[in-house]
């Protein structure tokens, strides 16, 4: 028999948009439960490291609570670099797979060559033959 999924169901590989704030918010807040920031952003492995490396404050060795302060401190540092980026190159580095990148080729941009602008305007129609040839010779005179 041949299973049919439901149309309305997601399907596992779609991902939601992160939210620079929320991931701000919830790096500073590792002061407090380091690795939060991590499960938002789909880090389970480095969610679950960070976090035991933050519970180690409970044991009583100084190198391991120093290692778990050094993390807070990470984390705070973290939120706070987040929180300063902009929007856009938050989505760069976090949402990258979600954004659709614009690739403009050579041929897609204006030409800061006057003859070549000509030749486009000619070639879109702005411009008769006869204008083309007179601005031509114009720029050719000046150059």
């Amino acid at each position: 028999m041949t299973e049919s999924k439901s149309p309305s169901a997601p399907s596992p590989a779609v991902r939601r948009r992160l939210i620079r704030e929320v991931a701000g918010w919830l790096s500073m807040l590792g002061l407090l439960i380091p690795g939060l920031q991590r499960f938002y952003m789909g880090h389970k492995r480095w969610g679950w490291g960070y976090l035991g490396v933050g519970l180690l404050v409970f044991i009583p060795s100084i190198p391991l609570q120093i290692l778990s302060y050094a993390l807070r401190a990470f984390c705070l540092f973290e939120g706070l670099w987040i929180l300063t980026m902009t929007n856009a190159d938050f989505d760069f580095r976090f949402n990258r797979d979600l954004i659709g990148l614009e690739w403009k080729s050579v041929e897609g941009r204006e030409s800061q060559d006057p003859e070549q602008q000509l030749e486009s305007q000619l070639k879109q129609g702005l411009i008769t033959r006869a204008e083309y040839e007179e601005r031509r010779q114009q720029i050719r005179k000046i150059s």
